[in-house]
């Protein structure tokens, strides 16, 4: 896809865009993923989203001082697709399930060794992503000696 010669405007030389996914996406971001859709192929890495394509206004009484969030938008794309179920990607993983590849725990952001960023880059490249060995942090989380989200990673008896 390439955008009309204004300064200023990016210009991709694909019509294919990689997007990696979790449970999480939702709103905005499934808005870019709904908005490219129709125009582009778009492959999704990771897990069904969320499934949010509703807007809210909040809406205040000062006098009984309390608010309240009604929806007041449905957003579609060029073809009125209706998203409200997720979208499903086009390959599925769970980068919180240790069993489908306990190596791939927590590598730092970027890296890709990362199970989906590094599938994104071997289909972009058609390079096959090597094995990489299992590191200290994914045994322990093996063996259950510590619990983690995506803030921190702590001895399992301070969770």
């Amino acid at each position: 896809m390439e955008t009309k010669g204004t300064a200023g405007y990016l210009k991709l030389n694909s019509n294919r865009i990689y997007i990696l996914t979790s449970q999480s996406t939702a709103s905005s971001s499934e808005v870019v993923i709904n908005s490219l859709n129709p125009f582009m192929d778009v492959i999704l890495i990771g897990e069904l989203t969320e499934g949010k394509n509703v807007g809210m206004e909040m809406q205040k009484n000062d006098k009984y001082e309390w608010m309240y969030w009604p929806i007041t938008l449905r957003v579609t794309n060029a073809v009125n697709y209706d998203y409200s179920a997720g979208f499903k990607p086009d390959i599925e993983w769970n980068e919180y399930d240790l069993t489908q590849n306990p190596t791939d725990a927590l590598l730092p952001l970027g890296d890709p060794d990362e199970f989906m960023l590094g599938k994104a880059i071997s289909l972009i490249t058609g390079v096959k992503r090597s094995a990489r060995g299992m590191n200290t942090l994914s045994k322990s989380i093996m063996r259950g000696n510590l619990c983690i989200n995506r803030q921190n990673v702590m001895p399992l008896e301070e969770c």
